[in-house]
């Protein structure tokens, strides 16, 4: 640096934080808290815990979404505007006190007021000096540096403000130096910031910084409004910036947010599309395979489409979900912006330049982005009933077969039955037949053999032998004479 600008600095400066967190997750439901809603008073808290600032330390006895120092989001119940402090005292500021001196000035948090505005809790926190500070002392404005995204953790992000007086003239060239002198003073080596634009408000130079980081809740952005004596603002000129200036901010950062949501949503939707024209290959293999084959991988095929294809349609809904935020704070942005223009015959071109690149690239992009992924959505289901399809008829052809089969196998069980019951019928009758021969004629062997009952004994292995073969042979007959008559019964019976 060089000795002009070791001498030069600031008159009562202050860097006011404006810091946006998200309180209600849409995709939970309506009036459902985000997983970590109340992660910036927690932050806030060990702020005041590292400062030791009791303002800070006691902050849940103060909000009303605390009770007994537990997170309570119903108790914000009660709240009925748009825009509404979360005080129990029903004020916008917290009482502050000084923290520690600089030199002969005091740093002190002059004002503290945290906000709900809509599903977004919002904080302004200023720290400010009543006296002058010269350059190598601005970092004490961020003591530790604890002001910045790292610590602070708004998940839809944060914005510093650094408003002051140089102490020493310059022209435009000097300020955008003096800008730029600032701002490394504020932060970490290791943050790297662009000045991204510059313009005037009220009358006054007005520089913007940002980071190239694309996490919302990593990047840094930081304005450096300088006053001169000649165009110094009144309060009420003040107050109504900074009244607007919140509302603007955060609706710039939940446009970032949604935007960065979305891209997001399209990475992982185009991950199941990708995975999609995969699945639609594997089909085209598998419908050439065997029944069996093709059933199995069907099945398989079955287990993880439908799963896919409704975490498709959930990306698809949170894309056109954050699209309407977008929407929804861009007329919000616009609106400020036009009562910030309203104040002075100023160059705001470094506001307007993001309501353009929100309509021609944000909206723009998500458009492109839904026209992309939509067919997706009738692909997966068309893929699902095709499968399903083929799956139902596969299934039908093996119902009819195997009912084809059990058909024919009851039929030859049926037959084997019926020959079952004709050989039972049959040696009955033989049987019954060759009963009633015995009774007839008991001993054959006599009138045929010419065996007298004097030569019975000795010849006796030889009549009973031929005793019982005659009376089985005439069994026999009968049996194939009653079987062909059932035979030409049967077959009249087919014929007719």
């Amino acid at each position: 640096m060089s000795e002009t600008t070791l001498a030069q600095g600031l008159y009562s400066p202050s860097l006011t934080l404006y810091a946006f967190h998200l309180r209600t997750d849409i995709s939970q439901g309506p009036e459902q808290t985000s997983a970590k809603a109340d992660q910036l008073w927690e932050q806030l808290v060990e702020l005041g815990n590292t400062l030791q600032f009791p303002a800070l330390q006691d902050l849940k006895q103060e909000l009303i979404c605390y009770q007994n120092g537990q997170y309570q989001p119903n108790l914000e119940n009660q709240l009925t505007l748009k825009r509404q402090s979360l005080l129990r005292s029903n004020q916008d500021e917290l009482e502050c006190n000084p923290i520690a001196p600089i030199g002969s000035a005091d740093i002190k948090l002059s004002s503290f007021c945290p906000f709900r505005l809509h599903d977004t809790y919002a904080v302004d926190l200023t720290f400010s000096c009543n006296g002058a500070i010269f350059l190598e002392e601005l970092e004490q404005l961020n003591p530790k540096k604890l002001l910045l995204p790292q610590h602070i953790k708004a998940s839809i992000g944060q914005t510093l403000l650094l408003y002051g007086q140089p102490l020493l003239p310059t022209d435009n060239e000097q300020l955008q130096r003096l800008a730029d002198d600032c701002v490394a003073q504020l932060l970490d080596n290791q943050i790297q910031l662009f000045l991204t634009g510059e313009g005037k408000l009220l009358g006054n130079q007005i520089f913007v910084y940002e980071t190239l980081e694309i996490e919302p809740s990593k990047r840094c952005h930081i304005l450096v409004w300088f006053i001169n004596p000649d165009t110094t603002p009144t309060h009420e000129q003040l107050t109504e910036v900074s009244e607007q200036l919140l509302e603007l901010l955060c609706a710039y950062h939940k446009i970032l947010y949604a935007y960065d949501e979305c891209q997001w949503c399209f990475y992982e939707a185009e991950k199941l599309y990708s995975e999609l024209e995969e699945d639609i290959k594997d089909f085209q293999i598998i419908v050439s395979k065997s029944r069996p084959d093709r059933l199995k991988k069907f099945k398989q095929l079955l287990a993880k489409l439908p799963t896919k294809a409704i975490e498709y349609s959930k990306h698809l809904r949170d894309l056109a979900d954050h699209e309407t935020t977008i929407v929804t704070n861009i007329k919000n942005y616009e609106s400020r912006f036009k009562k910030l223009s309203e104040l002075g015959d100023d160059n705001l071109s470094f506001l307007k330049e993001f309501i353009e690149l929100t309509h021609n690239k944000y909206k723009a992009q998500i458009q492109v982005y839904r026209q992309h992924l939509e067919p997706g959505a009738k692909l997966f289901q068309q893929l699902i009933d095709t499968v399903q399809g083929m799956v139902a008829i596969d299934r039908a052809e093996l119902e009819a077969e195997k009912a084809e089969l059990d058909q024919a196998n009851e039929a030859k069980a049926q037959k084997r039955e019926q020959q079952l019951e004709r050989v039972i019928t049959l040696v009955g009758t033989g049987l019954a037949v060759s009963s009633i021969s015995t009774s007839v004629m008991p001993s054959p062997s006599e009138k045929y053999l010419s065996i007298s009952k004097d030569n019975m004994a000795s010849n006796f292995a030889l009549s009973f032998l031929f005793d019982v073969v005659f009376h089985l042979l005439i069994g026999v007959i009968f049996a194939i004479v009653m079987g062909f008559v059932i035979y030409l019964r049967n077959a009249k019976t087919v014929e007719n």
